[in-house]
């Protein structure tokens, strides 16, 4: 295979990627182009294994379907013949992605492998034994009357591959896409590496700026800085975070959110400058509201999204429980658009 058909390959396989993500878009219907991930930290009780089945399984089959049609109208079917890499090379992609955003090590490698295979198969199968003897007997790719069989049985094999999917899923006993043992593992592995950098100017903030009744609530403070940090961390990635301070240095006046932390401001500053920043914002919550909800008022008051502060609180009890503390306050038990409900 040349260059030329490799290229051809990779952009197709890209083009397939950004609609695929698109439509992760549209299924989770953010506020804006920068809204929070959807993956979430919190337990839910959604399995999450079968969640994404027609969008990285089905699709990518319909797209090759789709795309060969196109290049049949065009008079380029000769390009359809070698489309053999673009399921693969999506793939690639979508694992170059996740480690772009730096959650590869969420993932649950035995369950990836089971979906790249069956969805491997699914495409390769509707272009070698649909899509390419269509083209050889110089019949139209599109569906037809006469070829409404065909779409028929396209359709069962569609629900012999849901059969083989349900049947992995039980055979894996319903582990899920992101394993709840596995995010606390990563969770605790990224308090480590922030502890290591930033607990110097967490501690000497909180000494200097903050006071507390006790030990224990200074520690609770404490995990709720780096339940922050954590989550905003994972949404910004470095790279991300980088191309903010490029955005920053040409648009100096620009309120941003910048730094681990996320803080808005309209100069530039450190990564460090924003933890410190950071402290003072959740300790002015944390200090001024009710002990029962302290925790959660400091998260909403720094980003007053309820998603945000599920994802937080469920980050911040993952450190409670690996510190060995007793939860700090209680959880919210109904949350409204705007505002919360507690017990």
């Amino acid at each position: 295979m040349t260059w030329t058909n490799l290229a051809t390959n990779l952009m197709f396989a890209w083009l397939l990627l950004l609609i695929n993500g698109r439509i992760g878009k549209w299924k989770e219907r953010p506020s804006n182009v920068f809204s929070y991930s959807a993956f979430g930290f919190r337990d839910i009780t959604e399995d999450n294994f079968s969640d994404n089945f027609f969008q990285v399984l089905i699709h990518p089959a319909i797209y090759l379907a789709i795309i060969s049609s196109i290049l049949q109208v065009l008079s380029v079917k000769s390009i359809v013949y070698k489309l053999c890499l673009v399921v693969p090379f999506y793939w690639g992609l979508r694992f170059v992605v996740a480690a772009f955003r730096d959650t590869a090590c969420f993932l649950n490698w035995r369950f990836q492998f089971v979906l790249f295979l069956v969805s491997l198969l699914l495409s390769e199968g509707t272009l070698f034994f649909i899509i390419r003897p269509l083209i050889d007997q110089k019949k139209s790719i599109f569906i037809d009357l006469e070829q409404f069989r065909d779409s028929f049985w396209f359709a069962v094999f569609c629900v012999i591959a849901k059969f083989i999917w349900d049947y992995s899923k039980h055979m894996m006993l319903g582990k899920q896409v992101f394993p709840s043992s596995k995010k606390a593992t990563v969770i605790i592995r990224r308090y480590e590496k922030y502890y290591r950098k930033y607990n110097e100017v967490i501690q000497s903030t909180i000494d200097r700026e903050c006071e507390f009744k006790s030990h224990k609530e200074k520690n609770h403070f404490s995990c709720l800085v780096y339940a922050v940090m954590i989550y905003e961390a994972h949404n910004r990635p470095f790279v991300i975070r980088v191309m903010e301070y490029i955005v920053k240095f040409f648009c100096p006046n620009r309120l941003m959110s910048l730094g681990i932390m996320q803080f808005q401001s309209e100069r530039s500053i450190s990564n460090s400058t924003s933890v410190l920043l950071a402290v003072r914002k959740l300790y002015k919550a944390f200090s001024t509201a009710r002990r029962t909800i302290a925790i959660e008022e400091a998260i909403y008051d720094y980003n007053p999204n309820s998603d945000y502060v599920d994802e937080v609180r469920a980050i911040y009890s993952d450190l409670v429980d690996h510190m060995g503390l007793t939860e700090y306050g209680r959880q919210i038990v109904k949350v409204k658009k705007h505002s919360y409900v507690y017990k």
